[in-house]
């Protein structure tokens, strides 16, 4: 059987609450990085960018580039729904995709360049069930390659729990409310991520 980590029910419960109800920035943060969805569940993140973007009209809207892959309906067609939303085009950035297309490689490429823009911090912004693996992700891209950054969550906009769906990569269909189990199995399952207990840690010291 492959390896796979327990993770305390306490712990997952108190890195979700914060996750999910997280606190302003005790730093400037103009970057916003969409993480990639299925055309079903890109709503939720589209309509949060518009949200965050009508609060500050400084703020930068990043998201993955490339054409469409493994369900995300690509950089073009996410920078169209952007401009739609009275969002400039020129207030909008795609991070080039890595290989092997997947949320820890999203988080990868967006810390790798949020290191080469000398940037402290970033707000990251998934579904409500996807937004604790979004973080988990990114909080290990950033303890291996740029510690000093600064994550903290968006939570996307909450859509209809019960519609029917696809979800992870366009192979992964159920309604919404099933994707919340299934995240925490990949969290579970994902060993290449730091655990639910050091995720928890990042969040206790990120503002010290």
């Amino acid at each position: 059987m492959a390896e796979q980590r327990v993770v305390d029910a306490k712990t997952a419960y108190n890195l979700t609450v914060r996750v999910l109800c997280d606190i302003e920035p005790s730093v400037e943060t103009r970057f916003v990085y969409l993480f990639g969805q299925t055309e079903f569940n890109q709503k939720s993140v589209l309509s949060k960018a518009a949200q965050l973007w009508n609060e500050d009209q400084s703020r930068i809207i990043c998201i993955m580039g490339g054409d469409p892959i493994a369900g995300y309906p690509g950089g073009n067609a996410w920078t169209d729904q952007l401009v739609a939303q009275d969002i400039p085009w020129i207030f909008t950035f795609r991070i080039p995709q890595l290989p092997k297309t997947n949320t820890f490689t999203e988080a990868q490429a967006l810390v790798r360049f949020l290191k080469k823009q000398n940037e402290k911090s970033v707000y990251i912004v998934g579904p409500p069930f996807h937004q604790v693996r979004c973080f988990i992700s990114a909080v290990t891209a950033a303890l291996a390659e740029y510690p000093e950054l600064k994550i903290y969550n968006k939570v996307g906009a909450t859509l209809d729990w019960d519609e029917r769906g696809i979800h992870s990569q366009g192979v992964l269909t159920g309604a919404r409310k099933d994707f919340i189990d299934s995240e925490w199995e990949r969290i579970e399952k994902y060993m290449n991520l730091v655990s639910p207990e050091e995720a928890l840690k990042y969040l206790e010291n990120r503002d010290k």
